[in-house]
Formats: C-alpha cells, structure tokens, sequence
C-alpha cells in the first residue's frame, strides 16, 4: 500500500434507479479484490413479485445484511417515509461502522450508499455523516440523494467540496472507470 497520499473524497448523485447503489456494489467488489481494507455500507432494493418492497443495509466488509425499511407494516416500524417503515435500529449499526472507520487507521476507504431521507432520518444518522465528512484526511465514496443541497444544505456543502458526479444512463460505466482509476493512482 501506498502511504502518505492525499484523500479521495468521490460523491456520486442521480435520479432514483441510475445505478448509483449497483456502481457502489461494483466499487465494493473490485475493492476486495484488490484486497483494499474498507468499510461502509449500500442499501440495496430488497425487490419481490410486486415490486421494490424495501431497503436492505449491506454493511462492509462483514457483508452482514439488515433489513433498513420496509412497506410491511407489520414489521413493526415506527418511522415513516413515503410507503416505507424505517427500522429505526439501523442507526446504531450504521454509527459503529462509521466510528471503526473513523479511528482504525488500517481502513484506506469508506463506501456510503446513500446518504438520503431515508438514512438521514434516522436518530444519529446525521451527525455521524457530518463527523465523516468533516475528517477530510479520509478517503471516502458516499452517493447522496439528487435532493439533498435543498433537504440538507450543511452536509450539502461538505459534499460540494470533493469530486461529484452526476451518473446517467451515458455516463455511469465511465463514471466507474474514473473512480477505479483515482483510487488505484491515489490509494492503491
């Protein structure tokens, strides 16, 4: 590993189903291949018969899955977005690995998906991306959502202080590309 190199601070953003959850899960892959220690976390649709019928909460590198959000409502959930039941639970979890990250010095990359009102709702959530992106000797990817400098401008700024990309349906293989080849050049 290369040692005293400046930080990646990559930020990623689309509409809803562009394929910023599947480059997030590609970036993962590829990390552990090439044997990069990381951590973080991807909420991946959890699809069934009818449809999306919630979020899952991949955390990295355990690769433990939890349920985020669901439209059950007999999961028992307290908070609400839309037609999802948040697990409210999720906090926690998602606060322990941001702290490891954040004071294990063996981590070279943090992997966020998605910091949206989903995520940000729930208790913790916002402080501890506030904390992550304030240390900005970390190297980081965190996708965010397409709204997020009207729902949240401080976090916003923070973002806008790194590299962000915009994915589409032209432009996110290449996207990955780039981010593949920052990282190798800078952290690799």
């Amino acid at each position: 590993m290369k040692e005293n190199r400046e930080s990646v601070r990559i930020f990623l953003t689309g509409h809803p189903g562009i394929g910023k959850t599947t480059l997030v899960l590609k970036l993962a892959s590829i990390l552990t291949l090439e044997k990069v220690k990381f951590a973080g976390f991807a909420t991946p649709e959890k699809r069934g018969k009818s449809g999306r019928e919630g979020f899952e909460l991949i955390i990295f590198p355990s690769n433990e899955v939890h349920e985020l959000a669901s439209k059950s409502i007999e999961k028992g959930y307290k908070m609400k977005l839309g037609s999802y039941y948040v697990n409210e639970n999720m906090g926690a979890i998602i606060l322990k690995i941001i702290n490891e990250y954040l004071n294990d010095d063996s981590f070279k990359f943090f992997i966020g998906d998605e910091v949206g009102p989903m995520e940000l709702m729930i208790p913790g959530i916002r402080e501890g991306i506030l904390k992550l992106l304030k240390a900005e000797e970390k190297s980081m990817l965190m996708s965010f959502h397409i709204n997020l400098k009207q729902k949240d401008p401080e976090i916003y700024d923070l973002i806008s202080k790194g590299d962000v990309y915009v994915l589409s349906t032209e432009n996110r293989n290449q996207i990955l590309n780039d981010i593949i080849n920052k990282i190798r050049r800078k952290i690799i």
